[in-house]
């Protein structure tokens, strides 16, 4: 992760895990784009394997012009490495919508390492603390784009709900 000649000072967005339709990865990068303007460092970054016939991810980079800022890793089969994906991102998209009822692996990884989750509000998500993750009515765009904008925008916002966000799992 550490070979991506990204600005220092840029904030990295990272959906984790799978690339399915269901966890609205079209959605948070038209989100992104829209904050372009304002984070011109910004970056995203995909990390797992994309399922094709369920979303065609790189068509949607390409349309909004997002491919010098979107980096694709694929799958990634070990642990340590996807951990260190993880380790490269700065706020933690786990958008799942609909879900059925299971508790995300990606989203939880991401708390560990103390990083700030923005989820719908619905389901499983619905249980994390408000101090740990940013939580929004499922499928909003305008809410995404508003919560990705903040966290993006404050540094200290991201490092405490990301310290909440271990909290919560070291003690849950």
């Amino acid at each position: 992760p550490h070979h991506l000649n990204w600005p220092e000072d840029g904030v990295v967005f990272a959906a984790l895990g799978q690339v399915t339709a269901a966890k609205q990865v079209v959605m948070a990068l038209r989100a992104f784009a829209r904050l372009r303007p304002q984070c011109p460092s910004a970056r995203f970054l995909i990390v797992g394997e994309m399922v094709q016939a369920e979303v065609d991810v790189t068509q949607v980079i390409e349309e909004l012009q997002l491919h010098e800022v979107v980096q694709i890793t694929g799958f990634v089969p070990d642990l340590a490495e996807f951990s260190g994906w993880i380790a490269a991102a700065d706020i933690i998209l786990n958008l799942r919508y609909p879900t059925a009822g299971e508790t995300s692996a990606t989203a939880l990884r991401g708390m560990a390492q103390g990083k700030p989750v923005i989820v719908f509000d619905y389901g499983w998500y619905s249980e994390l603390p408000d101090a740990a993750a940013l939580k929004l009515p499922p499928l909003d765009e305008e809410a995404l784009y508003q919560a990705m904008l903040t966290l993006a925008q404050s540094a200290a916002q991201r490092q405490q709900m990301g310290n909440a966000a271990a909290h919560y799992i070291q003690t849950h």
